[in-house]
């Protein structure tokens, strides 16, 4: 049988707290571009929006190119390059600077 946790990270989004889904592209056990259709059919008030919004490049100084962004509001979806499961693992130093700007409650963006 399947269960889906949709309904409590809709409702998460909907509390305006800062939530970063993000997936490896190399990630073959959570697949990304899965990860993007079930984040696009959660019900929460910036549905449309995120339905909506395209890809915005990410570029961290000192690793480069590391991925693309989707953020609406508090929410934000990235797919990380050159990862696998574990992003930390194969991208560190990215991960780092992605965490403290989810910590720092901002959307992603390059630095």
């Amino acid at each position: 049988f399947t269960r889906t946790l949709l309904p409590q990270l809709g409702a998460l989004a909907n509390s305006k707290l800062k939530i970063l889904i993000w997936y490896g592209d190399a990630d073959y056990i959570c697949n990304w571009v899965g990860g993007l259709a079930l984040t696009r059919k959660m019900e929460w008030y910036g549905k449309k929006r995120f339905g909506n919004a395209s890809f915005k490049d990410v570029e961290i100084g000192g690793v480069g190119h590391v991925g693309e962004v989707i953020n609406v509001d508090n929410f934000s979806f990235l797919r990380v390059f050159k990862a696998g499961h574990e992003v930390p693992f194969y991208q560190p130093v990215a991960s780092l600077e992605l965490l403290k700007q989810v910590i720092a409650k901002q959307q992603i963006h390059s630095v």
